[in-house]
């Protein structure tokens, strides 16, 4: 059974959390100035990978049952 992740651990998640939000908003700032379809896409696959590393950030915070 997974153990639950320390205080350590926690704080370093919640920070690597915040710089991936951060980063997200970010791309949708500049994202809602670009005329450009090509860069738009960029910046939007960009947010996607950012959401999936935001979504395995959080999966490490709390064990699977």
């Amino acid at each position: 059974m997974p153990q639950p992740p320390d205080d350590v651990q926690l704080r370093r998640l919640r920070h690597d959390l915040r710089g991936v939000v951060n980063e997200m908003r970010l791309c949708v700032e500049v994202l809602r100035g670009e005329t450009d379809a090509d860069e738009a896409l960029a910046w939007l696959e960009q947010i996607e990978r950012a959401a999936e590393r935001a979504a395995l950030l959080l999966s490490q915070m709390s064990p699977e049952e």
